[in-house]
């Protein structure tokens, strides 16, 4: 009968659970001058070879590295799932946020060795106004991926996105000022957003290693007030 069939399927299931070994991986961080970095934190990344993008993974909290942890500067990071491939995202006091190379693991053979560089990377400054030209503090500038889409799939699995770009989020000063610093490299939009202004994007805002990218003076306007009424068969 099924029922039978179920049974010896579950029974068999139960009498053969296999649990697979996994690896680990060495990462050593340095600076742009060599110089070895000994602390830092360190992320988890899946690496998506046909986007070139990384992406979170349900194992990637934070892990802290100290001078402690470290053997002749290399931190023996654990519990990986083989085959891969794997990123580091790590992050570095004074430091832009930096990744790694990808990376395979196996198990039985040599640890990978990865080694991360971390930079002071690039910068982004402007100011934002209101439509009569007047500085418009309060502003949320937060920087998201140059080819992000605001909908309702993005909005309910942005946190799972794969992404390349230091995500940052503050707020103009009083005379509409912002500036958001030690940005990874690469192509950047912008997001702008007021309460009682409509929001507004930049794309492709490049940050260069070692230099500011200006974006100059955006404006923000207050928009239009839609009213209405609805009516169910005439009520």
């Amino acid at each position: 009968t099924l029922a039978s069939m179920l049974n010896y399927i579950n029974n068999e299931m139960d009498r053969h659970i296999v649990l697979e070994a996994q690896g680990a991986v060495r990462v050593k961080v340095v600076a742009k001058n060599g110089r070895l970095v000994e602390r830092y934190s360190v992320w988890r990344k899946s690496w998506y070879e046909a986007q070139q993008m990384y992406g979170n993974m349900m194992t990637s909290g934070e892990v802290r590295v100290n001078p402690r942890d470290l053997e002749n500067g290399w931190f023996r990071l654990t519990g990986w799932d083989p085959p891969g491939p794997y990123a580091l995202e790590v992050r570095a006091p004074g430091f832009a946020m930096a990744y790694s190379t990808p990376f395979p693991i196996t198990v039985g053979g040599e640890d990978p060795e990865v080694v991360v560089e971390v930079s002071e990377g690039g910068s982004i400054a402007g100011i934002v106004q209101g439509g009569d030209g007047s500085p418009l503090a309060g502003v949320g500038v937060r920087t998201v991926q140059n080819e992000w889409e605001e909908n309702p799939i993005s909005e309910m699995f942005g946190v799972m996105m794969p992404y390349k770009i230091t995500l940052l989020n503050l707020q103009t000063d009083r005379s509409g000022a912002f500036k958001l610093e030690r940005l990874t490299p690469g192509p950047y939009q912008l997001r702008f957003e007021h309460p009682d202004h409509s929001g507004l994007s930049m794309r492709d805002v490049v940050v260069t290693e070692g230099q500011r990218t200006d974006v100059g003076t955006i404006r923000l306007v207050q928009g239009t007030l839609v009213t209405g009424t609805v009516l169910l068969d005439g009520a």
